[in-house]
């Protein structure tokens, strides 16, 4: 199987998108789903109650979100080399994990956010190098903005960004208000225009510090601990392995990585200090894990053990999946 995903080939994605939807559209089918009025940050509510309409357009909806991620990664890699050459993998690894949760609600925020995530990110890194006074930390923090209008958790983000302009730009103080000033810009529209409609703005600001401070943590089953648990000892190989190729790769990619580290270190953060942040935030790294899983499985040596890896988490993820349906 490892061989196959070293393939660098378009049919990968598609066959494993079919494999995926059958996968995502039966489980989904016997589970119940929320009719609105919907829950959650004002962007999220808006959204939901447009394309929400029943099961299967949630459903829908949902998948779509997760291709178009998984798609944007591959093509993030095209364009950046992150892995050193071209490959599917990224959108495999980063569908098996992000996908692991059909019919799974609590997920829609941070399916939906993701993109805006992924996309602020790529401003950053295109930014690299550019002599002239660039918008990119400005468009980045706008976007991680609108992300947070998706999931509330998504503010602590700021931080990665503030973190890209450190690493891509010759950071000036004007980098940094420029990216300060996009994040904020939406709330400013967001409140500006309660005031003009003569909407409560106080009651918009407890409902944003709600979905924020919320508590909404419930704990892992134990198929959800074991196939995390698997995943977690894959990413430490993973690691492990990165550590010792970081310094041959160009300077682009050693930052990119450095960034997507930071991405991953923000998520744990989240997770353990804000209090809406539930189960859902395993889909929220998957990005950059995606990238590391890539990396070790296209450039390690030892097939033995890679192909034994692989099938831990795929069968990992078939456990985990089965006690979905049962």
């Amino acid at each position: 199987m490892l061989r196959l995903l070293r393939l660098n080939s378009v049919w990968i994605s598609f066959v494993f998108i079919l494999i995926w939807g059958i996968v995502w559209f039966t489980i989904g089918a016997g589970l119940s789903y929320p009719a609105g009025p919907y829950e959650g940050m004002p962007l999220y509510r808006l959204v939901a109650s447009l394309i929400f309409s029943g099961a299967i357009l949630q459903q829908t909806a949902s998948f779509a979100f997760i291709l178009i991620t998984g798609l944007y990664a591959v093509s993030m890699n095209t364009r950046y080399l992150f892995l050193g050459s071209r490959s599917q993998m990224p959108f495999v690894f980063f569908v098996m994990m992000a996908g692991s949760r059909p019919g799974d609600s609590d997920i829609y925020p941070v399916l939906m956010a993701l993109p805006f995530i992924l996309w602020s990110v790529d401003r950053l890194i295109s930014s690299y190098r550019v002599q002239k006074n660039a918008y990119h930390p400005f468009e980045a923090g706008l976007l991680i903005g609108v992300a947070s209008f998706f999931y509330a958790p998504a503010m602590v983000f700021i931080i990665l960004i503030l973190v890209g302009v450190y690493l891509f730009r010759q950071a000036g103080l004007r980098e940094y208000l420029l990216a300060i000033t996009g994040y904020l810009l939406p709330f400013g529209f967001y409140f500006a225009g309660l005031f003009i409609l003569d909407k409560p703005v106080n009651d918009a600001i407890r409902q944003i510090i709600s979905c924020l401070l919320r508590p909404d943590r419930e704990v892992f089953s134990l198929t959800e601990a074991i196939w995390t648990g698997c995943y977690f000892f894959v990413l430490l190989i993973s690691s492990y392995f990165m550590i010792f190729r970081f310094q041959t790769r160009k300077i682009i990619v050693r930052r990119s990585f450095t960034l997507f580290f930071w991405w991953f270190a923000l998520t744990v953060t989240i997770y353990f200090l804000v209090p809406s942040a539930g189960k859902e935030i395993i889909v929220l790294p998957a990005v950059p894990v995606a990238y590391l899983f890539s990396e070790f499985y296209l450039n390690t040596q030892n097939k033995k053990w890679g192909e034994i890896l692989l099938w831990l988490m795929v069968v990992s993820l078939i456990l985990y999946l089965r006690f979905q349906i049962f």
